[in-house]
């Protein structure tokens, strides 16, 4: 996974990034399962390369109850 928080390097991409948000980008495998370790108290969301909604992720998430 990339993860990028000088938004300069991404001043291309798009109109809506900012210099105080953290992005991350990774190339995934259909077939396979994915892990990541969110740190707590995190608040974010995933989305697909087309930016459509796909779970969120930290005190939002699906395991949000477990972990509490």
């Amino acid at each position: 996974m990339i993860i990028v928080s000088d938004a300069n390097l991404w001043r291309d991409l798009d109109s809506y990034i900012n210099a105080t948000t953290m992005y991350g980008m990774a190339e995934i495998k259909k077939d396979r399962p994915i892990i990541a370790e969110i740190p707590p108290d995190v608040l974010g969301a995933v989305d697909n390369a087309y930016f459509r909604y796909v779970s969120d992720v930290g005190n939002t998430g699906p395991e949000e109850a477990s972990v509490r």
